[in-house]
């Protein structure tokens, strides 16, 4: 039975049930193709380990590159020609897949580098420092430069109005057509970019200047940015046409009429597809108050350096999304340890980069490469605030090895369903393994179309110190026995299918799991700021249900919904409980009896990715010692009720005649829930015991030994553990006892 509701929503975010692509997998799939050739350019200039921008003196070197007709007499080395090429070649590949959907950019004579100016930074300055940065002379070439308000060459005139409207369009975040990299989707998508050039330096150095003065990030984020938003728009414009506003409305009154008439419920479908048409567009994303926002974003980004230091202990159960994955789809190679085998060779320092370059040729382009904090996105759903809170958390998960084990992860998948799609290439559709079909299908790829996908002529490469020949989406793309309309088509599906199915693959951020809490409510208000406080850390177990809950349901028969589901909870609780046991080892207490049902309730809901929830089974409180309440609303929302404690509640007991201050010690309670990098797995248990702990027992020595001992006892009734590394010792006096596992095993 058709559900036009349920249809709309496909439009954007991935259901298995949807016989075509969704708009979300269709950008990635457009900003893979875009990236494909910069792999040299995107593995030099990446962030570095703690989100320090890398070779900016050569990175300006391929800005004057670009440029170079402003600077003739400049010489320049081959890596710095190589990478300058590419990243105008992606530049102009992307400007024609734009046009090529309905676009209208033109193409500029001489180079041309992207700009890109910060909210925060211009609010520091006044409207007349701003135009007088912008219009000295020797800045702009005004000869270059049209008023697109009377099509005639502009003059200083109107060059001061425009840069007044510039500033006023920057300072207010307003989506303005001046604007960079905000398209405005209430008018014409297809116009939005005619004016993305309005800036034409004629000097470089001046350029570079006032990027550095305005501009957000560095040069090497601003190509990015830049990039990046051009795949969202081409995707918008093919899946929308040129004003995506107007299209939405009429999907909204498609919907709205076929629910009055059969007498269903629209208003929720109507709704949800909104929110993730907001959320793609970047429209969620748009500020409202700036300070407002970014103090909300640090003390996310803080919590998240605090806190998910040990996340990647309980990734593991990664290993087992991808094999079921690789199964379900039809891969070659499907078992934990291959699974397990190919993500180590993405993580090995030893031709690390030459495999993920390898990656990247192919579509695969890692989201740690394109932002700061990626790994961040997965637990939390979102990576924004400061530059140097981003930086924190980026730094802990990539010293936690959570963000270089998720990429790796994506990357191993995507490279396997390329292989298998290369050895498929012999097959007609009917030879294909049925999964394969059924996969193919569910992407829109008809039996037809994938006749034409594997005759096309293998692209060369070296992977591994072989040479190999492989199955590439730029390859269909450059057909030329085919319409121009269908190779790119197909080129778009092919890389999009790996995408989709990456998603199920190494559960990250989806729109739908996005907008739970969100909606379309925005950053800087008391709604979003709210809503983001109760996402935060719940973004993973969405995106699960949405995935492999929702493809465990859209099989076809009862049988199959069963053996799906109850293999997936099976199988996760299993790798679940592994990570707990290490866990709990890495915490300094024995590992948990495990011949109970909470242990393997606790194992289940781990491995759905709601363990902190499971904590209440136990104990009142959750890990960090928070309740139901505090849980649920979230970590933000706790941090601003433990600085009130802090601060405001201590200054109350000091005036106050009946309470003593308990600064010291909260202090140290507060230290200890948010010091970046306390977390890690690896220094965890000696961070708490020979740091936190001592200082405890300098406060107040009565109190902490009474604290330890409350802990020892709790533990033991509720988990049936004791402490190898007890709390308060310095040292531990004995290893971990691993015969706790089994002691209790009834059937031993």
């Amino acid at each position: 039975e058709s559900n036009f509701g349920l249809g709309m929503r496909a439009i954007f975010t991935h259901d298995p049930r949807a016989p075509y692509q969704s708009l979300e997998y269709i950008e990635k799939a457009i900003r893979g193709r875009i990236f494909s050739g910069l792999e040299d350019f995107l593995y030099k200039f990446r962030r570095g380990v703690f989100g320090q921008a890398k070779h900016k003196t050569d990175m300006e070197k391929i800005v004057r590159y670009i440029h170079r007709d402003k600077t003739p007499n400049e010489k320049f080395d081959q890596p710095t020609i190589d990478m300058g090429e590419a990243l105008l070649n992606a530049f102009e590949y992307s400007r024609k897949l734009f046009n090529k959907y309905g676009g209208n950019i033109a193409k500029l004579k001489g180079g041309y580098f992207p700009t890109m100016y910060s909210q925060e930074k211009v609010r520091k300055y006044s409207p007349q420092e701003f135009k007088n940065d912008f219009g000295q002379d020797g800045v702009l070439d005004l000869d270059n430069m049209i008023d697109n308000k009377t099509g005639l060459p502009m003059n200083k005139l109107s060059l001061d109005l425009a840069l007044g409207e510039m500033y006023e369009a920057i300072k207010t975040q307003g989506w303005s057509k001046l604007r960079y990299g905000q398209a405005n989707y209430g008018s014409s998508l297809a116009n939005s970019r005619m004016n993305h050039k309005f800036l034409k330096f004629k000097s470089i150095d001046k350029y570079i200047e006032l990027q550095k003065k305005y501009g957000t990030g560095d040069l090497f984020d601003v190509a990015l940015s830049h990039l990046t938003n051009m795949a969202r728009d081409i995707a918008f414009l093919k899946v929308l046409g040129p004003n995506p506003n107007v299209t939405l409305s009429y999907l909204k009154s498609v919907v709205e009429r076929n629910g009055q008439l059969t007498n269903k419920n629209f208003k929720t479908d109507i709704e949800r597809a909104t929110d993730y048409f907001n959320y793609l567009s970047g429209k969620t994303n748009s500020i409202v108050s700036p300070l407002f926002a970014a103090t909300s974003a640090t003390i996310r980004n803080i919590s998240t350096s605090a806190l998910l230091g040990t996340t990647s202990i309980l990734a593991v159960t990664d290993i087992n999304f991808q094999r079921i994955t690789r199964k379900a789809v039809g891969l070659n190679r499907t078992g934990a340890g291959q699974v397990l085998n190919d993500v180590i060779k993405l993580m090995s320092p030893l031709n690390k980069n030459e495999r993920r370059k390898f990656a990247t040729r192919l579509g695969f382009v890692s989201d740690s490469v394109l932002s700061v904090a990626s790994g961040q996105a997965r637990m939390t759903g979102e990576v924004t605030g400061p530059e140097f809170s981003r930086r924190l958390s980026h730094t802990v998960l990539n010293v936690s090895l959570l963000s270089p084990y998720t990429a790796a992860g994506r990357q191993a998948f995507g490279l396997e369903f390329s292989f298998t799609l290369t050895d498929a290439v012999g097959k007609s559709f009917d030879q294909l393994d049925k999964n394969l079909k059924d996969t193919l299908t569910r992407n829109g790829i008809s039996a037809s179309e994938w006749n034409v996908i594997r005759k096309t002529q293998l692209h060369k490469d070296k992977y591994n110190n072989n040479e190999i020949e492989i199955l590439r989406s730029e390859d269909i793309a450059a057909r030329t026995d085919i319409s121009e309309e269908m190779a790119d088509d197909l080129a778009t599906k092919f890389l999009g299918m790996i995408h989709e199915e990456t998603e199920k693959a190494v559960p990250s951020s989806t729109a739908h799991s996005s907008t739970v809490f969100l909606g379309s409510s925005r950053p800087g208000t008391i709604l979003g700021e709210v809503g983001r406080s109760m996402a935060y850390l719940k973004n993973f177990a969405n995106t699960v249900i949405q995935t492999h809950l929702r493809y465990g349901m859209a099989q076809k028969t009862l049988m199959k919904k069963g053996e799906y589901l109850g293999g997936l909870v099976i199988t996760s609780a299993f790798f679940a409980a592994l990570a707990i046991q290490a866990k709990n080892i890495l915490n300094g207490k024995d590992p948990q009896p495990m011949n109970n049902e909470k242990f393997w309730l606790q194992a289940i809901m781990t491995g759905g990715g709601l363990g902190i929830f499971a904590d209440f089974m136990y104990q009142n409180t959750n890990r960090f010692g928070r309740d139901f309440g505090d849980t649920l609303a979230g970590v933000p929302i706790q941090f601003v009720s433990d600085v009130k404690k802090l601060t405001i509640d201590n200054i109350a007991a000091m005036l106050s005649e009946d309470q003593d201050p308990k600064f010291a010690s909260d202090l140290l309670k507060f230290t200890r829930s948010y010091f970046p990098g306390s977390s890690l797995w690896y220094i965890r248990a000696a961070f708490e015991r020979q740091v936190i702990n001592q200082i405890d027992l300098l406060i107040d020595p009565v109190a902490a030994k009474r604290r330890f001992r409350r802990q020892e006892q709790n533990l033991k009734k509720n988990f049936g553990q004791e402490y190898w590394w007890k709390p308060g010792e310095a040292a531990p006096r004995r290893s971990p006892n691993y015969g706790n596992i089994i002691q209790q095993w009834y059937f031993l």
